[in-house]
């Protein structure tokens, strides 16, 4: 069908004489259109959708059950959201903020460059971080105890680490 469809196109409809231009539309497809035209492109189009968001005090925005972060100075602002299967691209008065990798729904996609300094970094305390910081706490409380009596009762009464809270000696 396509074979007998590309002959009449070309053998008979491509020979009349075209009523407007006065040509045959083959010959004019030839001289003029064809070496206009360009290669498809290498990536093919993807379809798109378009969202208007605000931007939550946590830095994030809801797309398609997912939440991602944009940067903090966009708080409480509306961006244009433009989510794909592969990208989520953010925008603001038509300039692009933002682009994250699509996460499944119900899930985070957090940028930590995206929070304030101070905010991040709290955000990304580990177990690991917090075990650093053990000694530089233990050093603290010695010398708030060493100074003052009352300090030294209330200290005495946080628990510590390794100790356990439940065979702590009753003082009368």
């Amino acid at each position: 069908m396509t074979v007998a469809l590309e002959q009449w196109c070309v053998e008979v409809a491509g020979m009349r004489i075209h009523g407007t231009t006065k040509g045959r539309p083959i010959e004019v497809f030839r001289t003029i259109e064809l070496p206009a035209l360009l290669p498809l492109p290498a990536t093919s189009w993807e379809p798109a959708t378009w969202a208007q968001v605000k931007v939550a005090r946590d830095c994030s925005i809801q797309v398609a059950g997912s939440w991602y972060t944009v940067p903090y100075r966009y708080v409480g602002q509306h961006l244009a959201v433009r989510p794909t299967s592969a990208l989520v691209q953010c925008y603001r008065h038509y300039t692009l903020v933002k682009t994250h990798l699509r996460v499944p729904k119900g899930r985070r996609g957090v940028d930590w460059d995206d929070y304030p300094p101070e905010k991040a970094a709290f955000f990304q305390r580990t177990p690991d971080w917090c075990r650093a910081q053990a000694p530089t706490a233990r050093t603290r409380r010695r010398r708030l105890s060493d100074g003052d009596p009352r300090a030294a009762r209330a200290l005495s009464f946080a628990p510590s680490p390794g100790r356990d809270p439940s065979r702590r000696p009753v003082r009368r």
